[in-house]
């Protein structure tokens, strides 16, 4: 009975010594890996705000840095956190954003969504345009979203904005789609722009309007472009009306006129001809 019973004891002894090892042992690594996120996360931050200084000019070294952050943004919301936080918080340094911003913008997260959007509505034409680059690399299906957007833009439909800024918008509007009476919005919201001192931007603000456009009134800046002694601008005007599906009797009578005008040039007037063949 002694003997049974000190072999029990003893192995009572064994189990409650190995289960409070394997208790310490479970601590230490849970304590280890949280002072090691701690320091992984110190020495990120770190890094972040070596590449995100003003000064900062080292090539070879921003495309390492920015390819580890987004290989470990794409597995860690932490690490997304701290590289979208960085990105608002340092607009200044295109070097850094350069080589972030092309895989960072494909990261499906809704957080890189929304941090765009919020970029769109800065004051700062940087933070405008690094916005403007991670949407035009997604699509935006959510309804909110597309709205968040919508008023974004119309914000940026303005003679006063930056001009690199209305250019990329441009190049947005072609990678998203919208509803119909979005299109018309986005017609009437583009209305600022046809009389932008901006040729170019002049140009592309007619394809874009012709594009959305829902009806004749939306198309006058452009027909009254034809009235203008602006031979380029006039050859926009011409080709933008060419792909727009709207048709109205203030157009066809701009169109005829500006056909039968022996001061227009050839090509422009046969342009104008083809598309009275539509009407």
């Amino acid at each position: 009975m002694m003997s049974a019973t000190f072999q029990f004891n003893l192995s009572l002894e064994r189990s409650i010594m190995i289960k409070t090892i394997i208790i310490v042992t479970s601590l230490i690594v849970i304590l280890f890996s949280s002072s090691l996120r701690a320091s992984n996360t110190g020495d990120l931050t770190l890094l972040l705000e070596k590449a995100t200084s003003v000064d900062y000019q080292d090539i070879q070294h921003a495309r390492k840095i920015a390819t580890k952050l987004n290989q470990q943004a794409s597995h860690s919301e932490e690490v997304l956190t701290l590289v979208l936080n960085a990105l608002q918080q340092s607009p200044n340094n295109t070097l850094f954003a350069k080589y972030l911003l092309p895989d960072l913008a494909l990261n499906p997260s809704k957080k890189v969504t929304n941090t765009a959007l919020m970029l769109l509505t800065s004051k700062q034409p940087n933070d405008q345009l690094i916005g403007l680059e991670i949407i035009s690399s997604r699509k935006i299906n959510n309804s909110d979203e597309k709205e968040a957007l919508l008023i974004a833009l119309f914000n940026l439909f303005d003679v006063m904005s930056n001009e690199q800024v209305i250019d990329n918008v441009f190049g947005l509007l072609q990678s998203q789609s919208f509803s119909k009476d979005s299109y018309f919005r986005l017609a009437q919201a583009l209305q600022p722009l046809c009389k932008h001192p901006n040729e170019s931007i002049r140009s592309n603000s007619y394809f874009a309007i012709a594009r959305f456009a829902q009806d004749e009134h939306q198309l006058l800046c452009i027909v009254d472009t034809l009235k203008t002694q602006n031979t380029v601008l006039k050859t926009s005007a011409i080709m933008a009306l060419s792909q727009s599906n709207v048709k109205g009797s203030t157009i066809k009578d701009a169109l005829k006129a500006f056909a039968n005008d022996q001061s227009q040039s050839q090509e422009n007037r046969a342009s104008a001809r083809q598309i009275l063949t539509s009407y």
